[in-house]
């Protein structure tokens, strides 16, 4: 009898030890993923080059709002962290709508924002006159047209 009560143990500890194996089997499968997951994570960051550090831009919630708005304190300084002087919105606005002697009044939906494109910082003014939509990029620093072009909004 002393003989079937160690095969019951024996066979319990087998048990056991079946579980613990999976146990273990799962937690590497686990931390495998956690790792792959963290290793995307930081060749995302790194091939975007997000800097978490940028103190260029503040997130404002509007309480009139739907949404969350980011701002970039560029615009708001209109000076950069290099001591550069920008134009400023109106005078971007001035000179989008100059190009096609047009005023404020003869469009709608104006909006201009500093933004990057082209690999630069550009004011990026925008615009709906009759049934076209305008958009043009404006070098901050010079006034000069960088790029524009229209299309049926």
């Amino acid at each position: 009898m002393a003989k079937k009560v160690s095969k019951k143990r024996s066979k319990k500890e087998e048990q056991m030890s079946e579980k613990t194996e999976k146990t273990v089997l799962v937690l590497l499968v686990i931390i495998i993923i956690l790792l792959a997951v963290i290793l995307g994570i930081v060749i995302l960051k790194k091939n975007n080059n997000i800097d978490n550090n940028d103190s260029n831009y503040k997130v404002n919630i509007d309480d009139n709002d739907d949404g969350i708005k980011v701002t970039d304190d560029i615009m708001d300084n209109q000076t950069t962290t290099d001591n550069k002087s920008y134009i400023g919105k109106d005078k971007a606005i001035s000179i989008a709508l100059k190009d096609l002697k047009l005023t404020k009044n003869d469009v709608y939906d104006l909006e201009c924002e500093l933004d990057k494109e082209f690999n630069q910082t550009v004011y990026e003014v925008t615009f709906n006159y009759k049934n076209l939509e305008y958009e043009y990029y404006i070098n901050p620093e010079t006034g000069k047209i960088i790029h524009s072009f229209k299309e049926l909004d």
